[in-house]
């Protein structure tokens, strides 16, 4: 099953942003493969280059809202443990 179809505007995960031109993009084309897990698609960018990336890289990209990815960070002193 497709999670996204062309046409669609997709944010790249920032995991994996550093890779392509840009952290936005519009989906273009998609390669559906039965015997692998991920679905492959094919980017526009707004500079007008493209790329392919696999569906685990993207999520959706709602322009109204901002997408903000959280982070967990641990520190030596709440690795202790309280008795």
């Amino acid at each position: 099953m497709l999670r996204f179809k062309p046409n669609d505007a997709v944010f790249i995960l920032p995991r994996y942003a550093h890779l392509y031109p840009d952290r936005s993009a519009v989906i273009t084309g998609v390669t559906a493969d039965p015997c692998r897990p991920f679905n492959e698609y094919t980017l526009e960018f707004a500079d007008r280059s493209s790329a392919k990336v696999l569906e685990f890289q993207i999520i959706e990209d709602v322009l109204n809202y901002a997408t903000l990815i959280a982070s967990l960070v641990f520190t030596v002193g709440s690795m202790r443990s309280r008795r």
